[in-house]
């Protein structure tokens, strides 16, 4: 085990995560402002229009903030029913429809997005980055590894062994390949990056 290797990975994946854990941070206090927002606006716009219509005896409706939660969950469950109606064919042009879609789902994607940020983080027991520190000095020296390898190079359980390949994924250390032979390789993402890290 290359010492020098796993604690580069070790302070790796601690900035990785506090990146993670600051940019969901800002995301939450985004998304709230967003909402508050659209809840003034939307109380604002009433205001407007019962004023327009009974002028200074105009206020808002008796229940609105309850109308406007069940606005909101209304509006999550066309966000969830689009997304269901999608499923994983997700066109590249989406057309105007599409696009408009998108425009009118926007808080709630945002929202969900914001939520999920954390599943980002980087959750590796010692033996999970040991072993993730070895691999990368094997495909360093390999240059390429074929996905069919893996079991052999990544030795141990499915699930680890996929916990350790997500984590280098989403770290930008290695990506998978996909050459036309349909021998699927990993390799790391950009070399000179990769042994500046090392």
């Amino acid at each position: 085990m290359n010492d020098r290797l796993r604690a580069a990975l070790g302070r790796r994946i601690d900035s990785h995560n506090k990146l993670v854990k600051l940019s969901t941070l800002w995301s939450v206090i985004l998304i709230v402002v967003m909402w508050l927002a659209i809840y003034f606006l939307v109380q604002w716009v009433l205001l407007f229009l019962a004023s327009a219509a009974r002028g200074t005896e105009g206020d808002l409706p008796t229940h609105f903030r309850r109308f406007f939660l069940m606005g909101t969950g209304l509006w999550f469950g066309i966000y969830w029913f689009s997304r269901w109606r999608e499923g994983a064919n997700l066109a590249d042009d989406k057309g105007i429809r599409g696009t408009l879609t998108d425009f009118l789902l926007l808080p709630p994607r945002a929202t969900v997005a914001a939520a999920r940020n954390l599943d980002n983080l980087v959750r590796l027991s010692s033996d999970e980055t040991d072993a993730a520190a070895a691999f990368l000095e094997k495909l360093v020296r390999a240059g390429k590894l074929p996905v069919s390898s893996l079991p052999v190079e990544l030795p141990g359980d499915d699930e680890p062994r996929d916990r350790v390949l997500a984590a280098l994924q989403i770290m930008d250390l290695i990506y998978i390949r996909r050459p036309k032979d349909g021998n699927d390789l990993v390799v790391p993402s950009n070399p000179q990056r990769l042994l500046a890290f090392l």
